[in-house]
C-alpha cells in the first residue's frame, strides 16, 4: 500500500478516535500540531517499516501507550520532544528499544518534556549501537552519567544540558571518537574534566557551563 497524502491528520484536534491502516507506511510526521489528547495505541503500532516517527511540538501529552515493539524494530529516528508526555511510560519505551531497535535507531530526541523527576539515566542507553544523535535535555533526569554511555561509539551529537546530573563526567566518554556536538551544560556535575575527551578529535561544540 502506497500513501501519496496524509495532510488530513495535521487537520485533527484529536487524535483519540482515528483508526488507521498503514502497514507500509515508512515515516509518519505529526509535528507542530496540538491534539491535545494522550496518545492512542496505534501511533506507536502502524507499520513494521517505520523508520521515522516525528511527534514533536506539542503533538501529544500523558502516558506512552503500550507498544508492540516489534512494530518499531526498523524505527532510526523517534522524535518527542517539546510534549509533556509522563516519565514512566517513557523509560520503559527506551528499555524495550534498546532491545529491538539496538541496530537501526540512529536519532532520539526526547529533549524538553520534564521527564523523570527522581529517576537516573537507564543503562540500557548504552545498547544503541548505532545511535548518532541523543537529546534528552530540559528534563529532570538526576544521579550520575551511566558508565554504560562508554558504548555509544557512532554519538555525534550528545545534549543532556538543563538536567539534574550528579557526579563525574565518566572517563568512557573518550569512545566516542565520532562526537562533535556534547553539551552537558545546566547541571550538577562536579569534578574536573576527563583526559580522555582529549580522544574526541571530531569534537566541535563542548558546553560544560552552569555546573557545580
Amino acid at each position: 500500500m502506497r500513501v501519496s497524502n496524509l495532510n488530513w491528520l495535521s487537520s485533527l484536534s484529536s487524535l483519540k478516535y482515528t483508526s488507521v491502516n498503514l502497514a507500509s507506511l515508512l515515516v509518519l510526521d505529526l509535528s507542530y500540531n496540538d491534539f491535545s489528547t494522550t496518545s492512542p495505541g496505534w501511533l506507536f503500532n502502524i507499520s513494521a517499516d517505520l523508520r521515522g516517527l516525528y511527534l514533536n511540538f506539542p503533538a501529544i501529552k500523558g502516558p506512552i501507550p503500550h507498544v508492540n515493539l516489534q512494530s518499531l524494530r526498523n524505527l532510526a529516528t523517534l522524535d518527542l520532544s517539546y510534549n509533556e508526555i509522563a516519565s514512566e511510560g517513557t523509560i520503559e519505551l527506551v528499555n524495550g528499544l534498546s532491545i529491538c531497535c539496538n541496530n537501526s535507531l540512529e536519532e532520539l530526541h526526547l529533549g524538553h518534556n520534564g521527564l523523570a523527576a527522581g529517576h537516573q539515566l537507564p543503562d540500557s542507553l548504552g545498547n544503541f549501537n548505532n545511535l548518532r544523535s541523543l537529546d534528552l535535555s530540559v528534563n529532570s533526569f538526576d544521579g550520575p552519567l551511566p558508565n554504560s554511555i562508554q558504548h555509544l561509539t557512532n554519538l555525534e551529537i550528545f545534549d543532556l544540558r538543563g538536567n539534574f546530573l550528579l557526579g563525574l563526567i565518566p572517563m568512557g566518554i573518550g569512545n566516542m571518537l565520532w562526537m562533535k556536538r556534547l553539551d552537558l551544560s545546566t547541571n550538577l556535575m562536579n569534578g574536573t574534566i576527563p583526559n580522555s575527551i582529549g580522544k574526541l578529535g571530531e569534537l566541535a561544540e563542548l558546553y560544560l557551563d552552569w555546573n557545580s
